[in-house]
């Protein structure tokens, strides 16, 4: 179930940004960037609590994530 509300908090952001640019014809702008940041950090957090019912430590995983895309990125930077 804390895998889906990561989805659900991500329908949010995806409502609070059309919500931005305007996009739908009816409602015209009815949100603020910083409302898109607010629903950006409710899905960090349900991903966070997800990882943990999982069993999993988030800092952990988390560390180890960032560690891998900064390997990744400075492989890319070495090539160019």
């Amino acid at each position: 179930m804390r895998i889906l509300k990561v989805t659900e908090e991500a329908g949010e952001v995806a409502r609070a940004w059309i919500g931005v640019q305007g996009q739908n014809p009816r409602k015209g702008v009815t949100h603020e960037v910083r409302e898109v940041a607010d629903e950006l950090a409710d899905v960090v957090l349900s991903a966070l609590v997800a990882m943990q019912s999982l069993g999993f430590d988030p800092a952990e995983v988390l560390s180890g994530k960032a560690a891998a895309v900064l390997e990744r990125m400075a492989a890319h930077e070495s090539r160019e």
